[in-house]
């Protein structure tokens, strides 16, 4: 699969500017460690997957901007912590095939009054995200929110 600085150019070659406007910033908005920290976990994912992380990944800063974005290529998750650390993570994207999981890593503990999660770890729970218009979900951005709320100091 190409690289996301290729795609960004090809993109807009073909006029569909938006698309590459959401690919840049995945470039631009890495963890203080390169413009290319997020490649390595989303170049084997098709565009609708790299789209839909992306559209994650702008809901995850609107609500928490103070939010430490750091990839973990092996593991094919992007995690999102208060500190920057394990202990302070709150959720992670991970891509699949034909959706992303929202990550919640103190799921187990947070309300659910709409039964979003999915899960049936000690923690852990998880949210299917399968279109855009997903991410933006009430329920969905009420479980975002709560979690960063309980791994703040």
């Amino acid at each position: 699969m190409m690289s996301l600085a290729y795609e960004v150019e090809a993109y807009r070659k073909m006029g569909r500017l938006e698309r590459a406007a959401l690919l840049e910033d995945w470039l631009h908005r890495g963890s203080g460690v390169g413009d290319h920290a997020l490649e390595p976990v989303l170049s084997k994912y098709p565009p609708e997957i790299q789209e839909l992380c992306g559209q994650l990944r702008r809901v995850i800063f609107e609500l928490v901007p103070e939010a430490v974005e750091k990839p973990y290529p092996g593991w094919r998750t992007i995690g999102y912590s208060i500190s920057g650390g394990m202990k302070s993570q709150f959720c992670a994207l991970g891509p699949m095939k034909t959706y992303v999981n929202l990550y919640l890593p103190q799921g187990a503990d947070l309300d659910d009054p709409d039964h979003i999660l999915e899960g049936a770890g000690k923690k852990m729970r998880h949210i299917k995200i399968r279109r855009l218009e997903d991410a933006r979900r009430e329920p969905v951005t009420a479980m975002i929110r709560q979690a960063a709320e309980r791994c703040k100091p």
